[in-house]
């Protein structure tokens, strides 16, 4: 199963994303509206730890590595982590047919920890993904309007 075949659009969101985040100079990435906001890197860096747990450790079975915040200080990096983060996603969805689709995954992860009343089908856990991938966009939109930084050209 390919992204696109589950919301026709989730490509153009995701380049979108990228186009965004290839924007940011190094001001922007650490700039916050306040002490208790998140930073653009914050913002993109926990978006790509929700994909990366979600699809490629809960639904994938992969083993799970939260990208570290500190470790992507460059647009160019965090476009790298966005990129990579796809790929896994991808390799995931590839096998995925309508019926896996409907298949559970126990949340939270930890089955000591799990009550039956929250765990939540693989289909479920993608929408959740896509749904996040808007927000992120949108955080950054918003972000650059409400602090009226100008956009460089893009090349």
């Amino acid at each position: 199963m390919r992204a696109e075949t589950l919301y026709p659009y989730w490509d153009l969101i995701h380049t979108e994303l990228l186009d965004e985040v290839s924007l940011f100079t190094p001001e922007q990435i650490e700039a916050a509206p306040n002490s208790s906001s998140q930073s653009l890197r914050q913002i993109v860096v926990n978006f790509a730890a929700l994909e990366r747990f979600q699809i490629g450790h809960l639904v994938g079975g992969h083993r799970y590595d939260r990208p570290v915040t500190a470790e992507y200080v460059t647009s160019a990096q965090l476009v790298d982590l966005l990129t990579t983060t796809r790929q896994i996603t991808d390799r995931v969805l590839g096998p995925l047919n309508a019926v896996s689709l409907r298949s559970v995954r126990t949340l939270p992860a930890s089955v000591e920890l799990n009550r039956p009343e929250s765990n939540v089908a693989v289909g479920w856990l993608i929408w959740d993904v896509l749904q996040h991938e808007v927000r992120c966009v949108g955080r950054i939109k918003q972000r650059f309007e409400d602090q009226d930084w100008r956009r460089r050209k893009r090349r």
